[in-house]
C-alpha cells in the first residue's frame, strides 16, 4: 500500500510531460472520458483562482492512504538536543524532510520551503547535523497530520521525537 501512495503522490511534470503544455502550442487539454472519447477543454489562465479543488473517488483514495501511513508510521526518537538560531528547540514532535552535514545544503532547503509559505526551520544537533523541520508540534496527533500533508511533496518525510 506504501508503494501506491509514493507513486501517486510522486505523480508530476517530470512522470508526466504529455500533461504539461509546450510554448506556443494551442492553449487546450485533451482529456479522455470513461468511453474514450477525447474532448478539448480550455486550459485556464495562470492567475485563475479556484475556490474549491473538486473531490475525486481517486483523490479521496489517495488521501485517504497517505493519512493512513501516516498513522501508522514509526516516530524516530533521539536524546540529542537541537537548537534553531542558537536557540534550543522547544517543541517535542517534528516532521523531519532534509539531513545533511553542509549548511548550506539545509538552508537552501529551508529557503525552498519558506518561499512555499512554511513555517520551517533548520536545526542542528550536538554532532553538527542539520536537519530541516518543516513542521513542529507539541503532541503526536498534531505530528501524525502533519506528515500526511508533508508526504504530499516529500515523499520521504518522517517523524523524530526529542527526548526530554
Amino acid at each position: 500500500m506504501l508503494g501506491v501512495a509514493t507513486m501517486l503522490v510522486a505523480c508530476s511534470q517530470k512522470y508526466y510531460p504529455e500533461m504539461y503544455q509546450k510554448a506556443g502550442e494551442e492553449a487546450s487539454v485533451m482529456v479522455k472520458t470513461e468511453k474514450d472519447t477525447v474532448l478539448h477543454a480550455p486550459v485556464l489562465p495562470a492567475d485563475t483562482v479556484l475556490v474549491e479543488e473538486p473531490k475525486t473517488p481517486i483523490k479521496d483514495t489517495v488521501e485517504q492512504v497517505v493519512d493512513s501511513v501516516a498513522a501508522n508510521a514509526t516516530i524516530r526518537e533521539t536524546t540529542d538536543t537541537y537548537t534553531s538560531g542558537g536557540v534550543a528547540v522547544q517543541q517535542q514532535y517534528h516532521v523531519v524532510v532534509g539531513s545533511f552535514q553542509s549548511e548550506v545544503n539545509s538552508q537552501n532547503l529551508y529557503l525552498t520551503l519558506k518561499n512555499q509559505g512554511f513555517e520551517s526551520k533548520v536545526a542542528v544537533n550536538q554532532n553538527g547535523l542539520y536537519r530541516v523541520f518543516m513542521y513542529s508540534a507539541d503532541t503526536e496527533v498534531e505530528i501524525r497530520k502533519a506528515l500526511a500533508k508533508a508526504r504530499v511533496t516529500y515523499a520521504d518525510a518522517w517523524m523524530l521525537k526529542i527526548a526530554r
